[in-house]
């Protein structure tokens, strides 16, 4: 890393040197470029905060519609652990409640486990403790259930 480090000091520092030699090399020379003749090649599209925003918001509006994470899945030809992030954007902000995903009896067992996760505990701790009955979809959930009711919290404070 520091070999990367100080090559690319080195190249800011003299590779104006470098360019010039060439440059002189090349017109002594009568060399040109073809670069511009070049083929371009294929542009990759950006994706924008926008594109990923509509996305999640077409699983939302299916969701609201009444179909199931499985059944936007198909619908979308996404993955469910697709689907279900896209939906935990919204348990996040409050727009979808947890008990519209996750079953009470569930909410249960894994809230005492995300009450007072922290920082250095993982998921998959959590996971390890509550069995093959919980998915990490339903853990995430949770954990972004507990986020937007700690953000409520925080703006009901102050007002």
């Amino acid at each position: 890393m520091i070999a990367a480090g100080v090559f690319f000091l080195q190249a800011k520092q003299y590779g104006y040197l470098f360019l010039e030699v060439i440059k002189e090399y090349s017109s002594e020379h009568n060399l040109t470029s073809s670069v511009a003749d070049k083929q371009p090649k294929r542009e990759r599209k950006q994706k924008s905060e926008t594109a990923k925003e509509d996305t999640k918001n077409s699983s939302y509006t299916l969701f609201r519609e009444g179909n199931s994470v499985e059944e936007i899945a198909k619908l979308r030809n996404l993955a469910i652990g697709t689907i279900e992030g896209h939906l935990i954007f919204y348990i996040k902000r409050g727009m979808i409640l947890i008990h519209e995903l996750v079953e009470r009896e569930k909410i249960v067992l894994i809230e005492p486990h995300v009450e007072h996760l922290e920082n250095s505990a993982s998921i998959t701790s959590i996971k390890e403790k509550l069995g093959d009955n919980i998915s990490f979809s339903e853990i995430r959930m949770m954990l972004a259930a507990k986020e937007w009711e700690r953000t409520k919290d925080e703006t009901d404070k102050e007002d």
